[in-house]
């Protein structure tokens, strides 16, 4: 099983929607994690209306939020479940929890694909794997996302779907 203990990181955990169970899995603590939303616009140039500048239609593109995360377990379902995830290729309802997982806010909650999954496990070290989730849907961010309400301190902790508990270390 994984080990739980201290995460050097941020104050950001994944949850994943068992569609067996209906159930949502809280996946584990994140040691890292990259947020990376993408707009590709369209391209409105032409002869006539803009010949010599790039022009850009406003309010519409391809818009994406991506994810690469360096995550600790918490348990082996979670493990199970992600990994089984990557390999079939399918899309799964993913929520990003910031802040206290009982009360905190859900930013983030869409559709995505695994797309890549590297586990890593030293010897004495926790089991560890480098996800990287592509979104398949839409999404939309809470009205209170900002950056300061999810700063963690050194008091935070996780508590686990099945009782273990991790404690963010302050930076």
């Amino acid at each position: 099983m994984a080990t739980v203990g201290a995460l050097n990181g941020t104050d950001v955990m994944l949850r994943v929607l068992n569609s067996s169970t209906g159930a949502w899995v809280a996946v584990g603590g994140q040691v890292s994690h990259t947020e990376t939303l993408t707009n590709t616009p369209l391209d409105i140039t032409n002869k006539v209306g803009s010949p010599d500048v790039r022009e850009l239609l406003p309010d519409e593109g391809l818009q994406a939020v991506d994810y690469t995360t360096d995550l600790i377990f918490n348990s082996d379902a979670a493990f199970a479940l992600v990994r089984a995830l990557a390999s079939s290729k399918s899309t799964a309802r993913f929520q990003v929890l910031r802040g206290d997982v009982d009360s905190g806010t859900v930013p983030i909650e869409t559709t995505l694909m695994v797309t890549s999954f590297a586990e890593t496990s030293d010897a004495y070290n926790p089991l560890r794997a480098t996800v990287t989730l592509l979104s398949s849907d839409l999404f939309t961010y809470a009205a209170d996302y900002t950056y300061q309400k999810y700063v963690p301190s050194g008091s935070d902790a996780y508590l686990t779907d099945v009782g273990d508990t991790y404690f963010v270390r302050a930076p």
